[in-house]
């Protein structure tokens, strides 16, 4: 067994399979805000990893693996300078499909559907954070609160969206 060390404290997916997700730091002797780039990787259950995504000069986050553990959506965004993150989508059985969906926010909250069509997520917009759904046949991302609805968690239920929203001050 290898060591994996710079492991990023964050949520770690569980896939149906009993796998583990992870971010880790590609320079695990530099402190975190100073490594250059991370990697993810992927745990079997017997111990053994393997890495699924080398990020070179890329910063991967945000990752949430789909209800039956196929795909992977994620955030990718490169080292330097300021960006806003590509929001991504890739089969787990094959690290190369990587799909890439254009939108001008910061996105955060990444849920997919239960049926896999969507994912849905929250996004800074006119000052509060409202929640879109990406069409993933259609490639389409549709607002589905105000522009000014501040969107702070986000679940996806077969039949329903769960979320928490700021009480607008008047």
């Amino acid at each position: 067994n290898r060591d994996v060390t710079g492991v990023q404290t964050c949520a770690l997916p569980i896939l149906p399979n009993g796998e583990i997700l992870l971010v880790g730091q590609i320079d695990s002797l530099n402190h975190p805000d100073r490594s250059r780039g991370n990697q993810v990787y992927r745990i079997n259950t017997d111990g053994k990893w393997t890495t699924l995504l080398n990020g070179d000069e890329t910063q991967y986050s945000n990752l949430r693996s789909s209800p039956t553990g196929k795909f992977l959506a994620f955030l990718k965004s490169p080292e330097d300078g300021i960006q806003i993150p590509e929001l991504c989508v890739m089969s787990l059985n094959d690290p190369k499909s990587i799909k890439t969906f254009s939108f001008d926010r910061n996105k955060n909250n990444l849920r997919w559907s239960t049926d896999e069509k969507s994912i849905y997520f929250t996004a800074q917009s006119n000052g509060g954070a409202p929640i879109y759904r990406l069409d993933l046949n259609t490639q389409k991302i549709t607002p589905l609160t105000n522009a000014e609805a501040g969107i702070s968690q986000l679940e996806v239920l077969p039949k329903q969206l769960v979320y928490v929203q700021d009480r607008k001050s008047t």
